[in-house]
């Protein structure tokens, strides 16, 4: 057994470090499956033709959903397309 002394920072530091290769690591993993492909918001807009803002309200009134990768917001794009069909015949 090693024991390795690091500080509060270097701990949080590697830590950090550590859940963004998972969470890099995973989303690469889903990039190539059509039926988990997890985009941004931003693409989720572009796809849309809607604004940024307007994937954020609809996301907060349960429209679309959205998931918490690390620190960042994805949508899952078949999930995304199934939702604006609804969504535009409605209007």
């Amino acid at each position: 057994m090693i024991i390795i002394q690091l500080t509060k920072e270097e701990l949080h530091a590697k830590i950090s470090e550590s859940v963004r290769e998972a969470t890099k690591e995973a989303l690469n993993q889903t990039q190539g499956n059509e039926e988990t492909q997890f985009i941004s918001r931003k693409q989720v807009a572009r796809l849309t033709d809607m604004s940024v803002r307007s994937v954020d309200e609809y996301t907060q009134q349960g429209k679309y959903i959205a998931y918490r990768l690390g620190h960042t917001i994805r949508y899952k794009r078949t999930e995304v397309i199934a939702a604006w069909q609804i969504i535009k015949h409605a209007i």
